[in-house]
């Protein structure tokens, strides 16, 4: 079994930890999400350093090592000036690289209608997600639906497990699974991520799941950083109301820890 396979499978288990954990009010779990996000991204960047791989591979990812971090930052509440942009214009870029995927996948297996289906519901929901993350700071409400209709599509492509089992593809008996770990191995940690998050968000909206515990930051910080992720707020030369607040709040913090 591939070694990374192995490692993602205990990182997305210590993330599924840390969710638990921060619903269950320990507020080391966001910290475990957050740092598992940062080793998927780590062990990225070692393969983009190790592989040979082409142009194309290496630009897809390095911006899935880019989506890593970002992944681990919202987790620790880490937040930089103009980041709204990198997530904008980074989620953009890998939306065109799957676009481009879909293309290429339905020309090489075109003949077998109802595996190409799968595949293409697959690529499909992500770049759906992937455009959701891009436009969220302009229009929250088409933002979720894209993640919506994303969601849907990578339910149908989770259905294909069962419904197709093993298919003959090129003359091999292959799943849907093996087909994605064999062709795009990498994509499978995104929409993972995007499908929990997904699933976590549905059902913290319809009042099932909790919310996610922090006590790093109060929750008026929380509620202008949410704003500013779905366009309420637009930034004044760079800054947004949450990075005034959370200075003068680390300033308030660091003058009295020690009274």
């Amino acid at each position: 079994m591939n070694i990374n396979r192995i490692v993602y499978y205990f990182l997305f288990l210590a993330v599924a930890m840390g969710g638990f954990a921060s619903m269950a009010q320990n507020n080391y779990g966001l910290d475990l999400i957050g740092y598992s996000s940062f080793a998927f991204g780590l062990i990225m960047v070692l393969d983009l350093i190790k592989a040979k791989i082409d142009w194309n591979k290496r630009i897809e990812l390095s911006a899935l090592i880019i989506t890593t971090a970002l992944f681990g930052m919202r987790a620790l509440y880490i937040h930089l000036p103009y980041i709204e942009w990198v997530v904008t214009i980074n989620s953009g870029i890998l939306a065109v690289i799957y676009l481009v995927k879909i293309r290429l996948a339905y020309s090489k297996i075109s003949t077998n209608r109802k595996f190409a289906a799968f595949v293409m519901a697959y690529y499909t929901g992500l770049v759906l997600l992937l455009l959701s993350m891009s436009i969220r700071i302009f229009s929250p409400l088409i933002s979720d639906g894209l993640g919506g209709l994303g969601f849907g599509l990578l339910l149908i492509f989770g259905l294909g497990f069962y419904l197709l089992k093993k298919d003959l593809m090129d003359g091999e008996d292959i799943t849907l699974l093996k087909y994605i770990r064999k062709t795009n191995p990498n994509s499978l940690v995104l929409a993972t991520a995007f499908f929990l998050i997904s699933a976590y968000t549905g059902l913290y909206m319809v009042k099932i799941l909790p919310p996610l515990y922090t006590e790093k930051v109060p929750p008026t910080y929380l509620e202008l950083v949410h704003k500013a992720e779905t366009g309420q707020e637009k930034a004044i030369d760079g800054s947004y109301q949450h990075d005034h607040y959370k200075e003068a709040y680390d300033a308030f913090v660091e003058k009295n820890k020690n009274k």
